[in-house]
């Protein structure tokens, strides 16, 4: 089948569930316009930023590919093909990954933003809750071993991995730069849509031609050395403020596709 085709089929798939199946969770979570989140309520600069829907569907859109959807079709398809993985992205992610992901979000914001593990602790006594904060350990380790594995290993890919490995780490400072007008200088979204997504092009195309290659250092491999600079990232990423790299690096695809109505959660 033709790939765009393919594409278009999933995006169209996408546009309908959230126009549609996005308006049942809406009404099942009683969804106010005028409520106040925390963002508002707790504004500080860092972690609490009041952000444009634009912006926002960009980041859940990207924070939704997880695990599940991103093991579970290559696993799917190496043993029976392209289909199963890519009906699995597609409805998973419209009728599971939608629900669960906004059920969460929706609990947080009426919760003050607290984690699931946090709105626990005010629900079920201490011992259930002791337990599921082991759950969630357990798994978090689990996601960033096997997500720190596979991007290692993508890196290390001849030919086009080592590229794909610049093309990645630039982007990421592209889209530092893009946080920066956005919420410093108040640059146009529009604009910074047309200036920044050619330039993101040009860094998918530009890597391969300036590959980044450690090799082995010391007793660790050069896989070893890629796992050590990821899990750096991820503690990078992981204290600096949202508006800085997280939400500009999710948010390029659906700020050219959507600008969609929005409703407040309370």
């Amino acid at each position: 089948m033709n790939l765009f085709l393919v594409a278009a089929i999933v995006i169209g798939a996408f546009i309908l569930g959230y126009r549609f199946y996005g308006r049942i969770l809406a009404r099942t979570m009683d969804l106010k316009s005028d409520a106040t989140t925390p963002a508002e309520k707790f504004n500080d600069g860092n972690d609490f930023v009041p952000t444009r829907p634009s912006i926002l569907i960009g980041q859940h859109f990207a924070a939704i590919a997880a695990v599940g959807p991103i093991v579970g079709p290559i696993i799917a398809g190496m043993a029976y093909g392209w289909l199963p993985g890519l009906i699995w992205i597609t409805l998973g992610a419209i009728f599971i990954g939608g629900a669960h992901d906004f059920a969460a979000l929706v609990a947080s914001v009426r919760h003050n933003a607290r984690s699931v593990a946090e709105m626990m602790k005010q629900y079920v006594n201490p011992r259930a809750y002791y337990l599921f904060l082991l759950f969630i350990w357990l798994s978090l380790v689990y996601v960033i071993v096997v997500f720190a594995d596979l991007t290692a290993a993508a890196f290390i890919q001849p030919p086009y991995g080592p590229g794909v490995a610049t093309s990645s780490f630039v982007y990421l400072f592209l889209a530092i730069g893009v946080g920066l007008l956005l919420y410093r200088s108040k640059f146009p979204l529009w604009l910074a849509t047309v200036l920044f997504l050619p330039v993101l092009g040009l860094i998918i195309w530009g890597g391969q031609f300036f590959p980044i290659t450690f090799g082995a250092l010391g007793f660790l491999s050069e896989r070893q050395v890629w796992h050590l600079a990821i899990l750096g990232y991820c503690f990078i990423a992981s204290i600096i403020p949202m508006w800085l790299l997280l939400q500009p690096r999710g948010c390029y695809l659906a700020v050219l596709l959507f600008s969609f109505p929005h409703s407040r959660i309370r």
